[in-house]
């Protein structure tokens, strides 16, 4: 393949993504991280806080401990909210996306097989 050819390269220059909270529409938005307090969930937080402008980020979780490490971890931002919930539990789960202008799915169940 010849560089011009590619969707990565034009003109022989790669092109760069445009990583703005406009592209991906986060700026004034409040945003629901189902399993916020995982290790994606807390990187996304990251991120999104520190290169975007979000209204607000609610994390969902059943970890109250995880929970409260979190919010010392990122120094109790006023922009992130807490909610305690298993997603299995279509109330909860409805009560947290209410009003959401994204939601990232980020739970994982984990299942240990023993020998």
């Amino acid at each position: 393949m010849e560089k011009g050819n590619t969707g990565s390269f034009t003109a022989g220059k790669r092109k760069k993504p445009r990583a703005s909270g406009r592209k991906y529409g986060m700026n004034n938005k409040v945003i629901l991280v189902t399993g916020g307090t995982g290790s994606f969930g807390q990187k996304f937080t990251e991120i999104v806080l520190k290169e975007h402008n979000p209204k607000a980020i609610r994390i969902y979780s059943r970890g109250e401990l995880l929970q409260h490490e979190m919010r010392r971890k990122f120094d109790d931002d006023p922009r992130l909210r807490f909610f305690i919930g298993d997603v299995r539990d279509r109330e909860r789960i409805y009560a947290a996306m209410n009003r959401m202008g994204i939601v990232f799915h980020a739970v994982s169940f984990k299942k240990v097989l023993r020998a």
